[in-house]
């Protein structure tokens, strides 16, 4: 696959050693289904008003979406699927979200400590406001999502590289009370959960607020997808998430290219470290 190019800003560190190590003892290998959870960070931007909408995308495309595996592929990263919701967006619909995923918590705090870590991180805030941008680690799924809580609802160390990946965002409809959404999304979680799991849905993580639910899904194949939506229980979780949310956003996470743009979802891939003691 083609190399990514280490953006100017961060050369110095380019060659930072593998600090790692003993973290990595701790990592999973990269097999689906049998493998422990990885550790997800869910990323919601809230762009600077001094950044425009149309160098936006731009930005993404050539500076943050590549620098993230440059630097961290080595320390841990095994999958980031960033996305643009379309404009316009309803209210409150963060500018930018994604799901960042490492080998493992640990090697999530060591990699973000690195003198390259600190400088991709510090780089967000020139371009995302500080104080409304969120992300924080999707914990297992309980019995009820809680407001800004990612969860992993299914959890497992699967390969989002691989398979195929759908980005969707839904906005609360005017029918159903902001102070009951949540409780009621909880139960539609469960139901698509335990309705497509056994049908190749292997990954899903989820966060919602009372007015929105942004989810990553994970399947073993486009086919399976299409297959399961297809089917009499697909048809009735449709119509049951039509019955919650106006869809903002559903599209594939195809590979990215080198560009983003409103309204897509893209995969990077990118070469993994070796999983330890292989």
């Amino acid at each position: 696959m083609p190399r990514l190019s280490v953006p100017a800003w961060l050369r110095p560190w380019a060659a930072w050693p593998l600090v790692l190590l003993a973290a990595s003892l701790l990592a999973a290998p990269l097999e689906a289904g049998g493998a422990p959870p990885w550790f997800y960070r869910v990323f919601r931007g809230v762009r600077l008003p001094n950044v425009s909408t149309e160098d936006f995308p731009k930005i993404l495309s050539e500076k943050f979406i590549p620098a993230a595996p440059e630097t961290h592929a080595k320390n841990g990263l095994v999958a980031y699927v960033p996305a643009l919701p379309p404009r316009p967006a309803p209210a409150g619909t963060p500018d930018e979200i994604a799901i960042v995923c490492y080998e493992s918590e640990a090697v999530y705090n060591v990699a973000r400590n690195t003198p390259e870590g600190k400088a991709y991180g510090d780089l967000h805030w020139q371009f995302f406001d500080k104080d409304k941008t969120k992300s924080q680690a999707a914990k297992p799924f309980g019995r009820s999502l809680l407001e800004d809580a990612p969860v992993d609802v299914i959890g497992c160390g699967i390969d989002w590289q691989a398979g195929h990946t759908a980005v969707f965002i839904g906005q609360r409809q005017a029918a159903i009370p902001a102070d009951q959404f949540l409780t009621e999304l909880t139960a539609h979680v469960v139901k698509a959960r335990d309705a497509f799991h056994p049908q190749g849905l292997d990954g899903y993580i989820v966060v919602a607020t009372p007015d929105r639910e942004i989810a990553f899904m994970h399947w073993r194949a486009r086919e399976d997808l299409d297959k399961a939506l297809a089917g009499p229980e697909g048809k009735a979780i449709a119509a049951d998430a039509a019955r919650l949310m106006s869809t903002v956003m559903w599209t594939d996470a195809p590979a990215f290219a080198g560009k983003i743009a409103y309204g897509q979802a893209v995969n990077v891939h990118f070469q993994r470290r070796p999983p330890p003691g292989r």
